[in-house]
């Protein structure tokens, strides 16, 4: 968000789409602020994210190459396998991250890819090496009057401050162990809070889990928000 709020002070005019995995267009709903369009990635070979639907790729490299983008910024990670595919795509100008071992590295338009940095400082850098000044690293969060709607409508009234917990994660590579989110709601529990679990209903497994840990103590809304 930082980046987006960044690129978009430095482009006021321009039109800024996010391409990205079909769940994101809901990112950009959100962001209308800062960002224009959507356009739906297909995947690719090699990026095991979605099934590979070749004549989805195909379409959307045929549509890509006749938008004639000026600016394509690679923002998704080190850029194996998805710089060589983006560069397919024609863009006028093609920047962002790149491995040491990546001829791209020489290039003014590419910073070899921050591994150490915070994902929000790791885009910033990025901005920083085109010489795109950042708008500070605060994340904010827009809402909509249906948001408030939506969690009108959900059987969750406190008087008590509280704090959500979302234990989930896309990948179980990146996720915390359910034992560790419960001994730090713990923490907090003791201190006066409620304590809120959130996710998925793919994930009401995991809640219950660490409501459980907590002697379900916490209240449960996994599969119950927006």
């Amino acid at each position: 968000v930082p980046a987006f709020r960044a690129l978009r002070k430095a482009f006021p005019k321009a039109h800024i789409s996010l391409m990205s995995l079909p769940w994101a267009s809901s990112f950009v709903e959100r962001y209308q602020c800062y960002i224009d369009g959507f356009i739906s990635f297909p995947g690719y070979p090699g990026l095991p994210e979605q099934p590979l639907d070749l004549p989805a790729i195909d379409a959307f490299f045929y549509e890509m190459k006749k938008s004639r983008i000026d600016l394509l910024l690679q923002m998704q990670g080190n850029g194996t396998i998805v710089n060589d595919m983006l560069d397919q795509l024609k863009p006028k100008c093609l920047a962002g991250f790149c491995l040491p071992t990546d001829p791209r590295i020489h290039s003014k338009n590419f910073l070899e890819y921050p591994e150490e940095l915070h994902e929000i400082k790791r885009h910033l850098a990025l901005l920083h090496h085109l010489g795109i000044p950042d708008d500070g690293s605060d994340i904010d969060f827009p809402t909509a009057s249906t948001d408030e709607e939506d969690l009108r409508k959900i059987d969750f009234t406190t008087d008590s401050k509280y704090i959500c917990v979302h234990p989930g994660s896309a990948l179980a590579s990146r996720q915390w162990p359910p034992e560790l989110f419960a001994k730090i709601s713990a923490h907090f529990f003791d201190k006066g809070f409620k304590i809120v679990l959130t996710g998925s209903s793919g994930e009401a497994s995991l809640t219950s889990q660490v409501n459980l840990l907590l002697q379900n103590k916490a209240i449960d809304l996994a599969g119950v928000t927006t």
